[in-house]
């Protein structure tokens, strides 16, 4: 066996010089891939971070924005309220101003009856007036709502 060593101790060193150059490189080849692969994740890491930090941000401003969106809806709802208030204490006084001239017209003269009919009209025609006022602004309204739906980003970013 030693005979035979001895014989080819060039090729089995070659063999040998060989094998070492190859664990070595392989070696270096190794830890070159692993500063690789946790350099990658490192940087997708801090993607990711980036992309959460992003994404929390736009959440904050959305709820910010919604926040205000709905204190404003609050403000618009209790100034809603007075205005129905109002209007419905106008409403009594006036049915209560008709009623009352309606229990004197049997008693009223020709021309008070006429002056009464006068005021009625006029009133009534401005109530018409007010009423056409307000389909017409709720039409505006509706239509503003209705592109404002349209013009709102989707979850996929376009529009609807």
């Amino acid at each position: 066996m030693i005979e035979l060593a001895l014989k080819y101790w060039k090729p089995l060193a070659f063999a040998a010089f060989c094998i070492a150059v190859f664990l070595a490189g392989y070696r270096a080849g190794a830890s070159g891939v692993r500063s690789d692969w946790d350099a990658e994740r490192t940087e997708t890491a801090k993607a990711v971070l980036a992309a959460s930090e992003a994404a929390r941000t736009r959440e904050q401003n959305w709820n910010l924005k919604l926040q205000e969106a709905t204190n404003e809806a609050r403000k618009r709802e209790m100034e809603l309220k007075a205005a129905v208030s109002a209007a419905n204490a106008a409403h009594r006084g006036l049915r209560d101003d008709l009623a009352r001239l309606r229990r004197n017209l049997p008693a009223s003269s020709l021309a008070a009856c006429r002056d009464t009919a006068d005021a009625a009209l006029a009133v009534f025609g401005d109530c018409a007036d007010r009423y056409l006022e307000m389909a017409r602004n709720t039409d505006e309204l509706v239509i503003e709502r209705d592109a404002l739906i349209a013009a709102w980003p989707s979850n996929t970013g376009e529009t609807k």
